[in-house]
């Protein structure tokens, strides 16, 4: 079940509070947080107020994983930091990011690189820019340039 992520993925992507949709379905804020935790669940009444908010079905708001996917890059840049040893530190230096958050971040999908650091990085490590955006390095069916 996808609920409690669904509901503060929909959520964060409208730009709303957990208040605002609190006060929308006349519970108390921390009855909504709790929803976003997985601690508890709506009524049935509260979830198709929700799927109505939001646009989708009931069912797309409970089965489906609506979060964005990963981008390829973020998964390549762990990869590549841990076959090369690196700290997430280092690795944060390297892309111009404060402390390890930085990278842990964006190897977690939450943080964008900028193009000049997709580039910067993918030549660090001898690839192409589309190699490093598209392809799973790890698969190794890749050639890094020379």
């Amino acid at each position: 079940m996808y609920l409690a992520s669904n509901l503060k993925c929909l959520r964060e992507k409208k730009g709303e509070k957990q208040v605002e949709l609190a006060e929308m379905l006349e519970i108390s804020r921390s009855a909504y947080g709790l929803w976003e935790t997985g601690d508890r669940s709506p009524s049935i009444e509260n979830m198709i107020a929700l799927a109505d908010h939001f646009c989708i079905t009931v069912d797309d708001l409970i089965r489906k994983d609506l979060r964005p996917p990963k981008p390829m890059y973020a998964k390549n840049l762990k990869f590549l930091r841990k076959q090369y040893g690196m700290s997430q530190q280092e690795m944060s230096r390297l892309l111009g990011l404060k402390g390890k958050s930085g990278c842990c971040l964006v190897e977690n999908g939450k943080q964008k690189l900028s193009v000049e650091q997709l580039l910067n990085i993918s030549e660090y490590f001898g690839f192409t820019l589309d190699q490093f955006v598209k392809q799973d390095l790890s698969e190794g069916e890749h050639e890094q340039k020379k």
